[in-house]
């Protein structure tokens, strides 16, 4: 067997594990999505009746966006490991220095990119929620006002 033989069936392992953990978390955030779903479709109509306790609503919501924070770290742990291997293996195969090069350069675009993505994704949960904390206190000004006229 040849080089790029091995290095192409240790790459092509290294996409199955990943692929087979992103199927396995992607059925299980399916899973949660519509636990989270119904939860929010719950939300919605308890708020729209102005019976939903507040204080239930926070804790959902901190709920929601820890869960969205775990999976995020948990696929980035994955994803950055099953790099790790592939830039590993890929460095020590480099016999020719422009190639060892050409593969150092690769992985430094490959992990800025990632650390761009799970950062943004961080950032926009942490966004989604502060807008949702700003949409509670406007439901319960209003809920107040009402309870008070």
């Amino acid at each position: 067997m040849t080089l790029p033989w091995i290095l192409l069936s240790i790459l092509s392992l290294g996409n199955a594990t990943l692929l087979a953990f992103l199927w396995w978390q992607l059925q299980h955030n399916q899973g949660a999505i519509h636990q989270l779903n119904a939860s929010l479709a719950a939300l919605r109509s308890r708020i729209s009746e102005h019976q939903l306790d507040m204080e239930e609503l926070r804790e959902r919501k901190r709920v929601m966006e820890q869960l969205v924070d775990n999976s995020t770290s948990s696929v980035e742990t994955v994803h950055r490991s099953i790099a790790d291997t592939t830039f590993g293996v890929l460095g020590r195969l480099s016999e020719n220095s422009l190639y060892k090069a050409g593969t150092d350069q690769l992985r430094q675009i490959h992990d800025g990119t990632s650390k761009g993505v799970y950062g943004t994704i961080r950032i926009a949960n942490r966004e989604l929620h502060s807008l949702a904390d700003i949409l509670i206190k406007q439901q319960q000004r209003k809920d107040d006002e009402d309870n008070s006229s």
